[in-house]
């Protein structure tokens, strides 16, 4: 398998347990790296920056708990049912689709 090796993760004090400063992060997994690369690629990131962001983030977002499945749900209702509202109240005709020389507006 081909490896992802992010040599120079920082943690969160800086020092590692063997007091080197530098950790290594081992990831043998084909779809971890095509993700790791994509990432780097898309944001000009190296792929250990890469990795430390969306690492960070999606620790982030686990501690901060998140609405359950089901308010999610309901929250999404609520809005589609604001949006179909706003819609219902302008009326579109066959002039709103195109500008005066019959192309799309």
């Amino acid at each position: 398998m081909v490896e992802l090796l992010a040599t120079r993760v920082e943690r969160h004090r800086g020092v590692s347990a063997r007091g080197s400063g530098v950790m290594a992060l081992n990831i043998k997994n084909d779809e971890a790296q095509r993700l790791g690369r994509e990432l780097a690629e898309l944001t000009g990131e190296s792929i250990t920056t890469a990795v430390i962001v969306a690492l960070r983030e999606r620790l982030e977002r686990v501690r901060a708990g998140g609405e359950p499945p089901e308010q999610r749900a309901d929250r999404i209702v609520g809005l589609g049912r604001q949006i179909a509202a706003a819609l219902r109240s302008h009326e579109m005709t066959v002039e709103d689709l195109y500008d005066d020389r019959g192309l799309p507006a």
